[in-house]
């Protein structure tokens, strides 16, 4: 295989549907590398084939910016782009109208795209740190996904952690009490 070590990045100028190929070309064998992605999909530039076509084999846990608040305001538009993002093969207003008036919930979206992670071997899915705005409203959630659960176990030891170091205040791991201090 092809020795990563030393190179210098690179960078492709289009859409990622686009470019996808020729990023496949410089990445390690399918069996030679373990990674991470980090996907930002602004405007749903990245369909869910290409996502698949990226992951397909690999060990490549993934982190999606789902970009969650612009979707909703740009829910009544008709958007193809949207449309292959969210893995649908009919308009998406259509696919979620019978459990949805308008726009539907952040949750039924999540869950939708979360379902089609684990279609493709993503079962091990984190979604739980919502980015809001001022109002508590949801503007974006970061999904993770691993195809094996250490990687769900790694990211959620690491996402105890605040971007200073300190730790949660309120851990879910375990309760103490004066009877059993921690060990």
């Amino acid at each position: 295989g092809k020795n990563m070590t030393g190179k210098l990045p690179r960078y492709f100028t289009g859409k990622a549907d686009q470019t996808i190929d020729a990023i496949l070309k410089l990445l390690p064998s399918k069996h030679e590398s373990l990674g991470l992605a980090f996907l930002d999909p602004w405007a749903w530039d990245f369909s869910f084939k290409s996502l698949h076509k990226l992951t397909e084999g690999r060990r490549l846990d993934i982190l999606i910016n789902f970009n969650i608040g612009y979707m909703k305001r740009n829910w009544s538009e008709e958007s193809a782009a949207m449309d292959l993002f969210l893995n649908l093969t009919t308009d998406h207003r259509e696919f979620f109208k019978s459990a949805t008036r308008g726009v539907p919930d952040t949750r039924t979206l999540l869950n939708h795209y979360e379902e089609q992670l684990r279609e493709i071997g993503y079962d091990h899915i984190a979604d739980d740190r919502p980015v809001t705005n001022s109002n508590n409203t949801p503007l974006y959630h970061m999904i993770f996904g691993s195809k094996n659960k250490l990687g769900k176990k790694l990211r959620d030891e690491v996402s105890r952690k605040t971007v200073t170091g300190q730790m949660e205040l309120f851990e879910e791991r375990s309760t103490y009490t004066a009877e059993s201090p921690p060990a």
